[in-house]
């Protein structure tokens, strides 16, 4: 175990050579290990040993069918544009997993985007052709939303955590909900949900939405989180980083009449946008963003992360 997550850590450092040197020492002192022999393959993918990442990902699935390994094995065949096969294992990872699982509109939009490559579809392109001006990578799309009244008020009757104590880059005394806040069945938080993806299908031009993460934060003073983005390890298979989006939905900008009234930062190109109440920004999630405030009330945003084809 202890070679197996050194060679995770090593890999997330983008040293492939020792990253795959510790993970087959992990599975040579325990052979069956179908965690290590998944890692294996995705570190040998990312070498460019196509062929070699395969076998180790078969060997994964012939010891322990998990998700991870039926993905990882569908990544492989994907490269090699065999989109039949790829296909059938990503829907055997999809029978795996739990339909409130976080990875399920990852799943969907690779199966997704198979389906339309089948079609000869680009769909590397596909939003740009649909908006020609929204540049993902280096763009953001502002619109407006309507805030409802009892919106807020409903999201102080759900569960939340303190954002110190989360396991992201989130700081202060805030607190935020999980990334499930779709999921509530309030009639509130479902004409959210439906009114967000509508709109982003329109000014984005897209056909699908499949939202991988939905939450809200609550800002006091001092609460903020450093430069990051919304992109994950995963994303780096069947196109995927150019399809993934995120969200910010303003419900409450709190106290904007100080030194640090919570601007939304946006790097490479550098942008800072103030936010007014029922403002949306939608980047791509590639960029890297951050906010800092130090107001004297409380501030409030919806976040979203999506999939769009």
């Amino acid at each position: 175990m202890a070679h197996s997550n050194l060679g995770i850590i090593l890999k997330d450092l983008g040293k492939l050579q020792d990253a795959e040197l510790s993970t087959r020492k992990a599975i040579e002192l325990k052979p069956d290990f179908a965690e290590a022999h998944s890692n294996l393959g995705i570190i040998l993918k990312d070498l460019g040993k196509l062929q070699d990442a395969e076998l180790s990902t078969q060997k994964a699935i012939s010891i322990a069918p998990l998700w991870e390994a039926y993905f990882n094995y569908a990544s492989c065949l994907y490269e090699k544009k065999e989109f039949d096969f790829s296909l059938e294992s990503l829907y055997k990872a999809k029978a795996l997993i739990d339909k409130k699982n976080s990875v399920l509109a990852t799943l969907q939009v690779s199966i997704a985007s198979i389906v339309s490559d089948k079609k000869e579809l680009n769909m590397l392109n596909q939003p740009q052709c649909s908006n020609n001006i929204f540049d993902k990578k280096v763009d953001r799309l502002i619109i407006k939303r309507e805030v409802e009244d009892n919106l807020i008020s409903h999201l102080y009757t759900i569960k939340t955590n303190q954002l110190n104590n989360t396991r992201d880059s989130r700081y202060g005394s805030g607190v935020c909900s999980d990334f499930t806040l779709f999921d509530d069945s309030s009639k509130i938080i479902t004409k959210l949900s439906i009114d967000i993806e509508e709109l982003c299908k329109k000014e984005l031009g897209l056909k699908q939405i499949f939202v991988c993460a939905s939450f809200f934060n609550i800002f006091v003073s001092g609460s903020g989180q450093p430069p990051h983005n919304h992109i994950k390890n995963r994303d780096r298979n069947f196109n995927l980083v150019s399809k993934k989006y995120s969200l910010v939905y303003y419900l409450d900008v709190g106290d904007q009449n100080c030194d640090v009234p919570g601007i939304l930062k946006l790097h490479d190109p550098e942008e800072e946008i103030l936010p007014t109440k029922g403002m949306i920004i939608i980047i791509g999630a590639e960029r890297f963003h951050s906010v800092s405030y130090q107001g004297n009330t409380r501030r409030v945003m919806v976040g979203v992360n999506f999939y769009g084809v």
